[in-house]
């Protein structure tokens, strides 16, 4: 799981990008802007781990979701034919247009 969010985080925001946007304005300024440089680099840090923490989240429920339904479909396939329940073919309503 955190292996795929990874993956996302690296190619939404790859961390060499924050690393070469760092450098840039380091090499452009010299060391007027290395604050400035290094709160760049920070800050891109800080939002490649937001995203891949929600990324990771999104996964882990997707997942959950997948599990709790293919349980469903097991419990739903192993009952009984009798008490399965039976679904009846929709038909379409009078005033209902096609």
């Amino acid at each position: 799981m955190v292996e795929i969010a990874e993956d996302v985080a690296g190619a939404v925001l790859p961390g060499g990008a924050w690393l070469a946007a760092g450098l840039a304005l380091g090499i452009a300024f010299g060391g007027r802007l290395r604050p400035v440089a290094k709160g760049v680099v920070k800050a891109g840090m800080n939002l490649a781990e937001r995203v891949q923490g929600a990324g990771a989240e999104a996964v882990e429920q997707a997942q959950d979701l997948v599990a709790e339904v293919r349980h469903e479909r097991e419990e739903e396939r192993a009952a009984p034919a009798g008490e399965r329940r039976a679904r009846a073919p929709r038909t379409p309503s009078p005033g209902a247009s096609n």
